[in-house]
């Protein structure tokens, strides 16, 4: 039986779900563009056990200590549309037998809400697990506090330097020393990149 993977935050719909959602915060958008480029600057360096797209797991502090919850992330993505033809493509591909499956880092609210949309079945979906509203029961309301301070700082930082090493320093070692429970939150989070969308990949290809 054929079967066939896509992406989803480009090819089947626009919308980069967690920059959206990071909008509900003050200074929400440039957080994100700086801890992206934190991201990207890793990902370029090839850094042990870091896998593209954390991003996703770098922004959890500040979207907790956001308020953000589940039902936001949720409501932001009712809002994406999907890419013209998206529907139709998937449609015709099930319609002639192929078993469709979306990989994508996304938090697992969009990437389960784009899959809906388009028809595929739940169970053909590969994302992030992102139980956040447990993280928020989770989180120390002191640690909490101190994340405000924090992210001024980052959108303050400039150059590639600034931002490897302020970000290197605040997850690497004030965390785990500082942020007890957050630096807890952050080790359960798998986001489904790099080799994760390879793995996924090699587990549907064993299916078949």
């Amino acid at each position: 039986m054929p079967y066939i993977c896509f992406d989803l935050e480009g090819p089947l719909s626009p919308q980069d779900h967690a920059y959206e959602v990071m909008k509900l915060i003050p200074f929400g958008q440039k957080l994100f563009e700086v801890i992206s480029r934190y991201d990207d600057i890793l990902t370029i360096e090839e850094r042990e056990s870091h896998e593209p797209g954390e991003t996703l797991k770098f922004i959890t502090p500040f979207i907790i200590s956001g308020g953000i919850t589940e039902s936001d992330l949720k409501k932001i993505s009712q809002e994406a549309k999907l890419m013209s033809g998206a529907k139709e493509l998937i449609d015709g591909l099930q319609k002639s037998g192929w078993q469709v499956f979306i990989i994508s880092s996304s938090f697992e609210q969009h990437a389960l809400n784009i899959a809906g949309k388009l028809g595929v079945s739940q169970l053909h979906v590969f994302s992030t697990k992102f139980p956040l509203d447990k993280f928020r029961e989770k989180a120390n309301r002191e640690e909490i506090g101190k994340l405000g301070l924090v992210r001024d700082k980052i959108i303050s930082l400039r150059g590639e330097g600034e931002i490897k090493s302020f970000l290197d320093n605040f997850f690497r070692h004030v965390v785990p020393r500082e942020y007890p429970t957050i630096n807890e939150i952050l080790g359960t989070i798998q986001v489904m990149g790099g080799s994760r969308k390879a793995e996924a990949v090699e587990s549907i290809r064993a299916l078949f």
